[in-house]
């Protein structure tokens, strides 16, 4: 990649971000806003060029004084912007934040008729993805065409042309469409799972086969196969984290400590051989209790004790 001429172009989501000047006041009765930028593509690429490096933004903004603002800020920090075109019949974007910690920060969301999603093609073979180090794509641009397929060809130029492809699952909902997607490296397969609207999820091998999937479904993609396996669940099970919880229900204790590995960035060691034929049913507060009171719980079910070195716990 030494000859790249650039270093990281981020795809997708921008707007402005109105955040409450009222800290811990309810949302009703907020009395004023500060402006600043926003979507996970603008803020990366920002961070980015403040680190040093040569960053360039892809996105779209509409003819108005929002988008004025955006790109002027951006001009500002030094990130590249030479890649957002002017949309006439559409708006830029904005969101209204309120702040209530510990944990409420209310937000709404104007996409309507967004300016991000409506990025071309055109748009994408004007951006020169050739020359860049990094691509990062974001999961909203993936919502609605046209910035879906464009999505998928800045993508297809970056994989022909040995350019590094990040994906960033920041996703922002248009029409109604709400799913959880589960994906984790060590994992041979993805589970998405459909809470609201329809999805089609593709075959990673036969690409022709397209499975269309209903809320209260579980698509299961299992890229050693290129299988696709459909399932009803309750979707309460695998959305709940977004509330701060963690539910079991009849689970195996391995799947759940790989799951708490997960959330609470620790690695576990089970060498209790009992313990692996157990199954569990619990809920968990993950904001407010810790991995020592999960451990404290299961010590008090299931007659076992525990260490904790560092991250590392070991379960006897």
């Amino acid at each position: 990649m030494k000859d790249k001429k650039f270093d990281v172009i981020t795809f997708g989501r921008s707007s402005i971000d109105l955040y409450s000047q009222d800290v811990g006041t309810t949302f009703n009765d907020i009395s004023g806003f500060d402006a600043f930028v926003g979507g996970s593509p603008l803020n990366i690429a920002v961070a980015l060029a403040r680190l040093g490096s040569n960053a360039t933004l892809l996105t779209a903004v509409g003819n108005d004084k929002v988008g004025e603002f955006i790109v002027n800020f951006l001009n500002k920090e030094n990130v590249n912007t030479h890649c957002i075109p002017v949309k006439n019949t559409a708006r830029s974007s904005a969101v209204v934040l309120g702040i209530e910690p510990p944990n409420k920060f209310p937000l709404v969301y104007y996409r309507d008729n967004a300016a991000d999603s409506q990025v071309t093609i055109d748009d994408v073979q004007n951006s020169n993805v050739q020359d860049y180090k990094i691509l990062l794509i974001n999961g909203t641009a993936l919502n609605i065409e046209p910035s879906r397929s464009s999505t998928f060809y800045a993508t297809e130029v970056a994989v022909k042309n040995n350019v590094d492809v990040v994906l960033d699952l920041d996703f922002r909902v248009v029409f109604g469409t709400k799913f959880n997607f589960k994906n984790y490296e060590e994992d041979n397969f993805s589970e998405i799972i459909l809470t609201e609207g329809s999805l089609g999820v593709k075959n990673t091998i036969d690409k022709t086969e397209v499975v269309i999937i209903k809320p209260g479904d579980m698509a299961r993609v299992d890229y050693s196969l290129g299988k696709i396996e459909l399932s009803k669940v309750n979707t309460v099970l695998y959305t709940s984290w977004v509330d701060g919880r963690i539910i079991f229900r009849n689970e195996n204790i391995n799947n759940m400590i790989t799951k708490l590995e997960r959330i609470y960035d620790v690695i576990i060691i089970n060498n209790s051989i009992e313990l692996n034929k157990m199954f569990i049913n619990a809920t968990f507060l993950t904001e407010k209790e810790t991995i020592q009171d999960v451990l404290d719980y299961m010590v008090k079910i299931y007659n076992v004790d525990y260490q904790i070195m560092n991250n590392k716990i070991i379960i006897n």
